[in-house]
């Protein structure tokens, strides 16, 4: 506050004036740090704050800080121009008109936002220019005016770091119990939204009392009486894949109004982004832990952003969540049934049998059924998750005779499935494969004169040749068979590669065949085979093979080692090295005292060292001056790095 004193001498007494805005309140004032100081006839520029650390943020969301610029004497300060340089997720926001000019005591406000888009650390500079006789500022270092000599540069710095928490791998399990911290609001990971109040959810290994015990592992979230918030997280989802939400939660009273849990998801982090419900708004009661759960897909693939979100009125001490699960939506799990049409059910098993998924496909890019007159029930695409060997049981259920016809190396294998019976298939998960393509119809086998049950392309690294594989469950009447190669998908532009058609054995329980394409080279190629009987031909395929031939790495003429970078740091740095060829070397970081906190053993070639500010035992390293080193037979190198908290 400025108060003119012209004309005004002897002794002056301030006093401090407070008033309740609320009747009958009970308020303090607190009075503290009080300067008075007389104005000096020169502006003087100062900024509130001279620095700010947006700390860590989630990737895709955002933060702002509001700056302002106060003429702290007299006279007028003109800011000429605000300026940003530095890593592109700072920018600036609400710029005053500018020039602008501050009298005594005037101020002029404007935002830096920090929004970023990948993990890592940033920083950014900005500069302010007024016209202050000063050249430099004491924090402008060596940034020079571009404009006349007679202004000042003023900086301040912006640093932040980014933590990208996005959900990319299913299954997905959030139970808590990795980075939290007991009785803290900042859940490992996850973003709050408040509602209504000041309650958040809260991480926990400690208390059991009404009902906070977790429900597996030793920890929970809680949320206490009187709380609305919700937890959020992004997510990468697939185009018209379905997904499976499921959590568990309760609460310490028996009335379900007093107590509620939600999901749901959509294209931004604020609730209002939240647009497409996978649970609706329930009421959770107390005693065991109860499971809720819902599906959800987007026709759009990309980062997307999920939400849980729970209620407590102030009769209930605690709303409790443990256990999120996140895979998904499969269509058959191990000891289940899944309807698959024409009366028929399917069931896996397996020792390493996760579950099935349906793969959207569009009827132009599903295999075509060789026999015209096949009626099709059903024809899907399953990808198959686990590992192993598992067995798949399609039975009947119906009254009459159905045809089960299914895809193996592009080519169609059927079984005819009686009334009542069963068959099934076995698929080795850890074979290139791991997906089943099936048909269930009518109207007779659905395959022709031959039926192979396998037409496989691998490339032999060894004799740098593309082996071809087939095999036939029966043969009637047949010629032989032909290969054809292409390097595209037209079969039409494909050209014989079998000089001599390979003579098939006619048996009636099939019989198993190869060939061996020497002529090829780094590239994609598409291989079809030819089925020849004594009245047709039949084509199967086609299957791909890409080949790279690697070539021997080029290695280094001399060892060297590059700056860290950011030097300082905060969090992590990186150092590029280079590795003679022939040689080998080792890095040490070394602190104040000479003493190793960090080795790493290195060959020959390149390689970049993401040095995370800890020790080789993981023990995070204090704040300080830090010396890097690199030896080799040809080369000894020391350099300097600060790590700054």
């Amino acid at each position: 506050v400025s108060i003119p004193l012209t004309g005004i001498t002897g002794t002056k007494y301030f006093a401090f004036y407070a008033e309740s805005t609320i009747s009958n309140g009970d308020n303090d004032l607190f009075v503290d740090n009080v300067l008075i100081r007389e104005i000096p006839d020169n502006p003087i520029f100062v900024i509130n704050p001279e620095s700010h650390d947006f700390d860590d943020i989630m990737v895709n969301t955002s933060a702002s800080q509001v700056f302002t610029i106060i003429n702290n004497g007299g006279g007028a300060l003109i800011i000429d121009s605000i300026e940003i340089d530095g890593d592109d997720a700072f920018s600036l926001e609400n710029l005053p008109e500018l020039p602008t000019t501050l009298g005594a005591g005037d101020t002029a406000t404007f935002g830096a936002v920090f929004a970023p888009s990948a993990g890592g650390d940033y920083s950014a500079i900005i500069t302010v220019i007024d016209n202050l006789n000063t050249r430099y500022s004491v924090n402008a270092g060596p940034k020079r005016s571009r404009n006349t000599g007679s202004r000042a540069a003023n900086t301040v710095t912006l640093t932040g770091s980014c933590f990208d928490p996005t959900i990319r791998t299913f299954p997905f399990f959030e139970g808590f119990e990795d980075g939290n911290t007991h009785n803290s609001t900042t859940i490992s990971q996850w973003e709050q939204i408040i509602g209504s109040g000041t309650k958040q959810w809260t991480a926990n290994n400690t208390f059991t009392d009404r009902n906070r015990t977790p429900r597996t592992g030793s920890w929970n979230a809680f949320l206490s009486w009187g709380g609305e918030s919700t937890l959020i997280r992004p997510i990468m989802l697939e185009a018209n894949q379905e997904y499976k939400l499921t959590f568990y939660a309760r609460q310490d009273n028996a009335n379900s109004t007093l107590a509620n849990v939600k999901a749901a998801f959509g294209a931004g982090n604020t609730l209002d982004d939240l647009t497409e419900t996978i649970i609706e708004q329930t009421g959770v009661v107390d005693g065991d832990y109860q499971e809720f759960s819902g599906v959800f897909s987007t026709e759009t693939g990309g980062i997307y952003f999920i939400g849980i979100t729970g209620w407590i009125d102030s009769s209930p001490w605690y709303l409790i969540l443990d256990d999120i699960t996140i895979d998904y939506n499969y269509i058959v799990t191990p000891n289940d049934h899944a309807d698959v049409g024409g009366d028929t059910t399917a069931s896996v098993t397996g020792d390493g049998f996760v579950g099935a998924i349906e793969v959207p496909m569009a009827p132009e890019n599903l295999t075509p059924i060789p026999n015209p007159s096949f009626v099709v029930i059903n024809h899907q695409v399953w990808q198959l998750i686990g590992t192993g060997e598992i067995n798949l049981r399609f039975d009947n259920n119906g009254t009459e005779d159905i045809w089960f016809s299914h895809v193996v190396g592009g080519a169609w294998f059927a079984q005819e499935i009686p009334a009542g019976g069963h068959i099934n298939v076995s698929v080795d998960l850890d074979a290139k494969d791991a997906s089943l393509e099936f048909a269930l119809g009518t109207g007779g086998n659905p395959t022709l004169p031959v039926e192979l049950s396998y037409f496989n392309a691998v490339f032999m690294l060894n004799e740098n040749s593309v082996k071809l594989s087939w095999k036939t469950e029966s043969e009637t009447q047949m010629l032989g068979y032909q290969i054809y190669r292409s390097m595209n998908t037209e079969l039409a532009n494909a050209i014989l590669i079998t000089p001599v058609i390979v003579t098939a054995s006619n048996s009636s329980t099939g019989d198993s065949y190869s060939y061996l394409d020497k002529e090829v080279e780094s590239g994609t190629y598409y291989y079809w085979l030819e089925a020849v009987s004594y009245n047709s031909s039949d084509y199967y395929g086609y299957q791909t093979v890409v080949i790279d031939i690697p070539s021997a790495p080029e290695l280094p003429e001399i060892s060297s080692m590059g700056n860290a970078y950011p030097n300082p740091f905060k969090n992590a740095t990186s150092i590029d090295i280079a590795i003679k060829g022939g040689e080998t070397g080792s890095f040490t970081i070394y602190n104040m005292l000479g003493q190793a906190v960090y080795r790493e053993k290195l060959s020959e070639g390149n390689v970049t060292i993401q040095w995370h500010g800890k020790d080789n035992n993981g023990n995070r390293c204090g704040s300080g001056v830090y010396f890097y080193k690199l030896v080799t037979p040809t080369k000894a190198e020391t350099k300097k790095m600060v790590i700054m908290k």
